[in-house]
């Protein structure tokens, strides 16, 4: 499959030909192997917009889309849940460009030190959990496999994320999925005890 490179620079010109009313942001994955699936954006201190992605950046692969200029904050996620946050962003007519580095996960780590607590216990009889996911709700794909051992039965794990909405799947070594989605989580964290009574339909 060949993935299409316009330069960052002609995207953003092309954008800003599209109107007056926004100004173009451009994103450029400069993360070592991780997946970008979500960027989102907000005013500081207001609520974080729906995924402006049309699709997941590889690295070294840019996208770009259109925002209302002004001072902003900007969010990326990578396909393991690990934030990168870009703040204080000045966002001009021109437009502005945003390369997401493993550095800026260090200022994501800053803005979310109290990072929220997703708790899952294997309540599923005799079989062991060998594969956590969460995703944000609005993203396409799972991501990786947040756990690096199976969950034996009874045992918990506990894993963490930034403050949004996300669907949670777990499966287990029958290769049988449990989900839940649309799950609010909050600096209160969220529990969950997945039990038999919960595995997805065909298909998942």
């Amino acid at each position: 499959m060949r993935y299409l490179r316009i330069p960052v620079t002609a995207a953003l010109l092309l954008l800003a030909g599209c109107g007056t009313q926004k100004a173009p942001i451009g994103v450029v994955n400069k993360l070592e192997v991780e997946f970008i699936i979500a960027v989102q954006t907000r005013v500081p201190g207001g609520q974080w917009s729906a995924n402006k992605l049309d699709s997941s950046l590889r690295p070294g692969v840019s996208q770009s889309f259109m925002a209302a200029p002004g001072n902003l904050e900007i969010m990326a996620t990578d396909n393991l849940g690990r934030t990168y946050i870009l703040s204080d962003a000045q966002l001009t007519e021109e437009g502005l460009i945003w390369e997401v580095t493993p550095e800026t996960r260090a200022a994501a780590e800053s803005a979310w030190a109290g990072s929220c607590a997703v708790t899952i216990t294997n309540d599923l009889g005799a079989w062991r959990i060998t594969r956590v996911l969460c995703s944000p709700s609005d993203s396409s794909e799972w991501g990786d496999n947040w756990i690096t051992s199976p969950i034996p039965p009874s045992e918990t794990v506990t894993i963490h994320v930034a403050p949004g909405t996300y669907d949670i799947r777990v499966e287990d070594n029958d290769g049988d999925t449990y989900t839940r989605w649309g799950v609010a989580v909050t600096e209160g964290g969220f529990t969950w005890n997945p039990t038999l009574q919960d595995i997805d339909a065909s298909g998942g």
